[in-house]
């Protein structure tokens, strides 16, 4: 059976008694206001919202005279009276016991001014971040206390900080004899801490996190002996759940209009105990338009090469492209170094590319052309993000300089500069805003200034990760194949995602960008922009998305999009 004063509106809300708040501000401690529907839950926790409001402002005496409802001819009215009493203010602040951290630190963090009105909850919240702040430093068995004392009269009250520093600890042994023996020596070489440091629960948590983020446990946990002693020194016991080291992965997509894109991948994630990753992956795609492709990759990689001093990875890859005009095969190898502090990452490659082209004829098959690309490239990347797959803040900054022919010979001779940011912030748990800008330049050197840069080594723009609303490859000018392809590039995109009901949301982008043969004669009408919008739903493994595009000015036909992820 209905409720018939739940079912009504609230038509006014009466509010007296209040001197230091305006009725405005009170309200806004309520969840029920006039013009929202009557609750009587709602209305019996909005006593408890509006007495602890009184109560983080200082007024501890608050009392409610009156707190009651009626049911009018226009609905419910609510009738408020408020007894405030004054306001209990810190009128001083003293502290007793500290040695290692001196009075101006502590107070700094207290941050208190005189007669600030007295709060609990902050008072308790400045008493856990005083003995945070000692244990980061070793001193785990720290005691801050505090007492209150009134100074005049009840309403002005001296606050006195009682600290206990007791000794520091420190780190004796750090032991994973009870992780499995086959990722062991991962777990040793991910442990970053030196005998006898100090010992800062923070830090081991962040142990326990980066063996985790290997990417070979289920989890990871750690016990201490030691501490519940108060010993000066602690020893760290970590253990954990290996994963399958050996995995395949499989998938089946159908892309409109009329395409459909297989894949498969193996891999072993710590081949030689070390946690060596080594992978397979093909994929391939076919459709009625004769636009038909097959692409594979192998890698190969050691985190800990040169005892842990940097990483080393190796990559073969093999493609086939045949359309009606032309048949492209492509061989790369790229192998290179890199290293990893925080959330910088720099890497050196080598790079060799074999591209063979060959143009369809009257059904022959011409060479048009194959040639070489011997190159070194430096890479450069800050990563903050929150998540990889599905960044809800932070922010991502890339920079490539390769450098190609010259004395690694080969056909191309280029510099190529690359570089991308892109950043991410959420407003109210629910609106994602996510911004994304990338230029790029090739600039030919030496005999490549009179022959220029081969098709394969030059930029694309268009599609799902550039440009969404228009076809794979199709903006920029035409090349001798018919193809699309240039050496400046500028791309910018703009996405909002917003969380419409629990893990299901909808979102709306607009994308833009230029491809050119070089930068002279550059116009603001050379930049297309496209426009769309799209549902997706949220999974652990990403958003799982349905876009649509089209271009905005120019005509062009709606683009269609079924994708895992952040497109950028």
């Amino acid at each position: 059976m209905v409720n018939l004063i739940n079912a009504k509106k609230i038509s006014e809300v009466n509010i007296s008694g209040n001197i230091f708040f305006s009725k405005k501000k009170i309200v806004l401690a309520m969840q029920q206001r006039k013009g929202k529907q009557f609750d009587k839950i709602m209305f019996k926790e909005d006593r408890n919202r509006i007495i602890n409001f009184y109560k983080s402002k200082g007024f501890l005496n608050i009392k409610m005279n009156v707190y009651e409802y009626e049911e009018g001819e226009k609905g419910v009215v609510i009738n408020i009276e408020i007894y405030e009493d004054f306001r209990t203010v810190v009128n001083d602040v003293k502290i007793f016991g500290n040695t290692y951290v001196t009075h101006e630190v502590l107070l700094k963090l207290l941050n208190f001014s005189k007669n600030d009105p007295l709060n609990y909850y902050l008072i308790n919240q400045k008493q856990m971040d005083i003995m945070d702040y000692y244990a980061k430093r070793g001193f785990i068995y720290v005691d801050v206390n505090y007492e209150l004392f009134s100074k005049e009269n009840r309403y002005r009250k001296v606050l006195y900080i009682n600290i206990t520093e007791n000794k520091k600890a420190f780190i004796r042994n750090v032991i994973v004899d009870s992780i499995s023996e086959i990722t062991r020596n991962v777990a040793r070489y991910e442990l970053n801490y030196k005998r006898g440091e100090i010992y800062n629960p923070q830090k081991i948590y962040g142990m326990q996190q980066q063996i985790y983020s290997t990417g070979l446990y289920n989890f990871v946990g750690f016990t201490t002996k030691g501490i519940d002693e108060m010993s000066d020194s602690i020893d760290i016991y970590f253990f954990g759940e290996e994963r399958k080291r050996n995995w395949i992965s499989g998938g089946l997509l159908y892309q409109f209009p009329q395409r459909i894109k297989l894949t498969a991948g193996y891999g072993n994630d710590n081949l030689f105990k070390n946690g060596e990753k080594i992978s397979a992956d093909l994929s391939g795609a076919v459709n009625s338009l004769q636009n038909n492709w097959i692409y594979g990759i192998f890698r190969y990689y050691a985190p800990y090469a040169f005892n842990d001093l940097v990483a080393y990875s190796i990559s073969l890859g093999l493609n086939r492209e045949i359309n009606e005009y032309y048949e492209k095969k492509d061989l790369s190898v790229k192998t290179g170094f890199s290293k990893s502090i925080y959330n910088v990452s720099i890497a050196n490659n080598y790079n060799y590319r074999l591209s063979i082209i060959d143009t369809t004829i009257d059904s022959l098959l011409y060479r048009y052309e194959r040639v070489t690309t011997n190159s070194t490239e430096l890479i450069m990347l800050f990563d903050k993000r929150d998540d990889i797959l599905m960044p809800t803040k932070g922010y991502y900054v890339n920079g490539l300089i390769e450098v190609a022919g010259g004395i690694l010979k080969g056909y191309n001779n280029f510099f190529k500069y690359v570089a991308e940011a892109s950043a991410f912030k959420t407003y109210m748990n629910a609106v994602t805003l996510g911004y994304r800008v990338k230029t790029g330049i090739i600039a030919p050197y030496d005999e490549s200034l009179q022959r220029g840069i081969s098709i394969s080594e030059q930029f694309s723009l268009g599609g799902i990760s550039s440009v969404r609303g228009f076809l794979t490859d199709s903006i920029g000018p035409l090349n001798q194949l018919g193809t699309h392809s240039g050496l400046f590039l500028i791309n910018g995109n703009f996405e909002t995602r917003i969380l419409v009901y629990k893990m299901i949301g909808m979102t709306y982008f607009f994308d833009t960008g230029m491809l050119k043969e070089s930068t002279r004669d550059m116009s603001l009408n050379d930049f297309v922009l496209s426009g769309g919008i799209g549902v997706f739903v949220s999974t652990p493994f990403g958003n799982i998305r349905f876009d649509i595009a089209r271009p905005l000015n120019m005509s062009g036909d709606m683009q269609y999009y079924f994708s895992l992820g952040n497109p950028f």
